[in-house]
């Protein structure tokens, strides 16, 4: 993820899916896409200590998760991306 300063406020963002996926089920707001790359899509959101405490559980395996939201969460992601 990567630091984006926006006025005062602090963004993180992300190219991983999966993590933003993760991020929404568990009720972190996206702030926006940015689609300027057809390749890649940039998922943005609020950066804040438990957004950061979050990812850090994701890429060490240590999140439990409703897999019906998750599910949920991943095809409303998928219709932002069309």
């Amino acid at each position: 993820m990567t630091n984006q300063l926006n006025g005062n406020e602090k963004f993180e963002s992300t190219t991983d899916f999966n993590l933003a996926v993760v991020l929404v089920t568990l009720g972190f707001h996206l702030e926006t896409l940015v689609k300027d790359n057809p390749a890649k899509v940039i998922f943005v959101f609020k950066n804040n200590q438990k957004l950061q405490e979050t990812v850090k559980k994701y890429f060490s395996n240590q999140l439990a998760i409703n897999p019906q939201l998750l599910f949920a969460s991943q095809k409303t992601l998928k219709t932002y991306l069309r």
